[in-house]
Parts: structure tokens; C-alpha cells; sequence
């Protein structure tokens, strides 16, 4: 019964997270501006930024969130079309932009400051953190504002339900160790059920959900492509946390532990769904 109680957990904190998104998709879609997505989407970014920080240290190396969290609010206030158009935006886009602004700003301070010790693994900390965390979870307003509340909510229920799949299949008929010095607890069984309820949320996507962007045939696609990149997703951040030797990101969220342990999967996921979306509408 113990053992149950976290899995529990996990599964009623998983479901009011993701019915908070929707409710908050649909209230932004109402007043026709993605104000509260945003909000909340940049709230997840820092708070991910400051666990993914604690963790980098605890590995020895040295970590400020604080100009990537700078730098993530500036991108996403680029990405709110109400707040600055896209057309003013030159090339090749916020993202790049954002983060050249970035790098130059912390290789400048390290100079001036003639701060070196230890500099390449805290600008690679830095820049990971940005290239991860920042665009990765940001990508999820390009779904929102070039595809709509539907495909954004399918996005994030496909690269979430292979998190459960690969739960539930893994504790259950787990054999096979998917990557054993990175993750021990995962199993190619799992990995293989998270893929089949991925699809299966795509699919249910597709039939209910406004999301044109997948219907048909396409959504096979889209589940199995956004599910791999949510299970990279995962698979990322074990492996900074077996290099930095903790368990979890933080443990303030029952059953998840942190944000970061939250949000993993999704960092991959979004990128590799906006990716897969462009593809599909040429299709």
C-alpha cells in the first residue's frame, strides 16, 4: 500500500495540473490573448530553470539563474503577440536573438569581471538551461499561437500520457533496462507503453479536441514522434541528475518531486511537436 500511495499521487496532481492548463487555454482563448498561458507558461520556465540550478551544484559546478531567467522572460514577452507583433522582430527570430543577447552578455561579464575559474562548465550550464528549458517549454506558445488551444492541449496530453504509459507498463512488466547508467528504473517495456498511450491520446485528441493539425491519419505521427521526444525529454534530466547524484529536482510536488520532474518531458516534446506540426501541414 505504500508503494501505491506516490503513484496515486502522481496521477491526481498529474490530472489537476493538466485540467489547470486547459481551463486557462480556454480562458485565454475566450478574452483572445494567451495572457494567463504565458504567465503560467514562464512561471514553469524559471521555476524549472532554479531546480535545474540546484542541481548543477550539487554536481560542483557554479550556477545564476537569475540572467536565464532574465533572458526566458524576455523571450516569452516576445512571443505574446499583444506585447510585441511578430513583424518587428527581425530575423532569424526571438529565439536566436535572445540567446546571442544572452551568450554575449555572460561571456562579457565573466571577462570584465575576470571571472575564469570554472567558466566553460557555467556558460554550458547556462547555455543548457536556455537551449532545454527556455525553448523547449516556450515552444508551446508557437503551438498555441500558430495552431490553437486544441493542439496545444494534445501536444501536451500526448508527451504526458507516454509519462504514464511508461509508468504503468514499466512497474508492472518491466524486464528490459532501456538506459541502465542513465535511468535504472526504465525498461523498454515501458518505453514501448508510454509510446502506445500516446497514441492513444493523439487519437482521442484528434476525435475531441479542435485540432484540425492531427486529424485524420496524421495524429499516428504526431503521438509517436512528440511521445519519443517526451521520453528524450525524461532521459535528459536523469542524466544531469546521475551526473549530479540526487534523486529528484526538488520534492514539493507529491508524487513528482519537483518541476523539473514534471516538466521534463515536455521540453523535448514541445519543440519536436511544433517541428512535426510544420511538417504535417505540408502533407
Amino acid at each position: 500500500m505504500a508503494a501505491a500511495h506516490p503513484l496515486r499521487a502522481r496521477f491526481l496532481y498529474g490530472a489537476l495540473i493538466v485540467g489547470a492548463l486547459a481551463a486557462l487555454l480556454v480562458v485565454d482563448r475566450l478574452i483572445g490573448n494567451p495572457l494567463f498561458f504565458s504567465l503560467v507558461a514562464l512561471a514553469a520556465i524559471v521555476l524549472s530553470i532554479g531546480e535545474f540550478g540546484s542541481i548543477v551544484r550539487a554536481s560542483g559546478a557554479r550556477f545564476d539563474g537569475a540572467p536565464v531567467a532574465f533572458y526566458a522572460a524576455a523571450l516569452v514577452a516576445l512571443k505574446v503577440p499583444a506585447l510585441v507583433p511578430r513583424s518587428v522582430i527581425p530575423a532569424p527570430g526571438p529565439e536566436l536573438l535572445v540567446l546571442a543577447v544572452m551568450v554575449l552578455h555572460l561571456v562579457a561579464r565573466s571577462v570584465v569581471s575576470g571571472d575564469v575559474e570554472g567558466a566553460i562548465r557555467r556558460l554550458g550550464a547556462d547555455v543548457l538551461a536556455y537551449v532545454w528549458l527556455v525553448l523547449g517549454l516556450s515552444a508551446f506558445l508557437d503551438i498555441l499561437a500558430g495552431y490553437g488551444v486544441g493542439t496545444t492541449l494534445a501536444a501536451i496530453a500526448v508527451a504526458k500520457s507516454h509519462d504514464i504509459g511508461a509508468l504503468l507498463v514499466g512497474r508492472s512488466l518491466g524486464r528490459r533496462k532501456l538506459a541502465p547508467k542513465v535511468s535504472p528504473n526504465k525498461s523498454v517495456e515501458g518505453a514501448i507503453g508510454g509510446v502506445l498511450l500516446s497514441l492513444v491520446a493523439a487519437g482521442l485528441s484528434a476525435l475531441l479536441l479542435e485540432a484540425p493539425a492531427i486529424a485524420g491519419p496524421r495524429f499516428l505521427l504526431f503521438g509517436f514522434v512528440v511521445s519519443l521526444a517526451a521520453m528524450l525529454g525524461d532521459l535528459v534530466e536523469s542524466l544531469v541528475k546521475r551526473d549530479a547524484g540526487v534523486k529528484d529536482s526538488a520534492g514539493w510536488i507529491p508524487g513528482f518531486g519537483g518541476v523539473l520532474d514534471m516538466t521534463d518531458s515536455l521540453t523535448l516534446a514541445g519543440p519536436v511537436a511544433l517541428a512535426t506540426l510544420a511538417g504535417l501541414a505540408r502533407i
